[in-house]
């Protein structure tokens, strides 16, 4: 798997793209505006359904303040003998994030089954013997993964999607993977504790309150060290 990340986006513009990205600056920029736009929607039904104030969410997802997010490219190369790799490219896991936006043409992503979660193309059974869901592209439209900072803001009421991406299933197998995400993290001085309502258990309290920017670097080396682990 190889993948390049673009960090950051604000209306200062104050962020470096490679050269052979910077010439399509218009096209990232609108990218990843647009994915912010689809997440703001999204925010502001939570906010609804939890009861908290309005714009409790929205405001601390704002492209004009600093924060991690970042759009990513992905590319996981075709298997060399056309059979599905014996390991997963990428082992199971939640996202730093608040929401994730992924964007992709081919099978392989899964996530974990749930009762009541029915809706698939196959069904894999890993050697733990859990079982893992294909969750199928669809032409126009995009896939939403809430994340590891969602679930921190609620109290645990919000649950982060467990996935992870294997060899496309079928024919696709012979096909390199792309994909394209963004993704949308609160801004850097956000305190990561949980938000007050009535429909949000209060959290206890547990000593010194970490930003979201000390958190978030934290839960992605976290990722990256499993991530290095898994290769060996």
């Amino acid at each position: 798997m190889s993948w390049v990340s673009c960090w950051g986006l604000n209306y200062e513009e104050d962020y470096y793209l490679p050269s052979w990205l910077n010439k399509h600056r218009e096209l990232y920029r609108s990218f990843a505006a647009n994915g912010n736009a689809i997440g703001q929607i999204i925010l502001k039904t939570l906010e609804r359904e939890l009861y908290l104030y309005s714009n409790e969410l929205t405001e601390v997802h704002q492209p004009k303040d600093y924060s991690g997010e970042f759009v990513r490219l992905f590319r996981y190369p075709a298997p060399k003998d056309g059979k599905p790799h014996i390991t997963a490219p990428t082992p199971a896991h939640t996202d730093a994030t608040s929401m994730t936006l992924l964007f992709n043409w081919q099978g392989g992503l899964q996530i974990t089954k749930r009762e009541g979660q029915e809706r698939v193309d196959k069904v894999d059974r890993d050697y733990e013997g859990e079982e893992w869901l294909y969750v199928p592209p669809e032409p126009g439209h995009v896939i939403v993964n809430l994340g590891d900072t969602m679930v921190v803001l609620s109290n645990g009421v919000l649950k982060s999607g467990r996935h992870r991406v294997v060899t496309p299933p079928g024919p696709q197998a012979k096909f390199h993977r792309y994909s394209v995400l963004t993704n949308l993290r609160p801004a850097n001085n956000t305190p990561m504790r949980a938000l007050k309502s009535d429909m949000i258990p209060p959290e206890e309290e547990n000593g010194e309150t970490l930003t979201a920017r000390e958190w978030s670097l934290a839960k992605v080396k976290a990722i990256l060290d499993r991530m290095a682990a898994a290769k060996k």
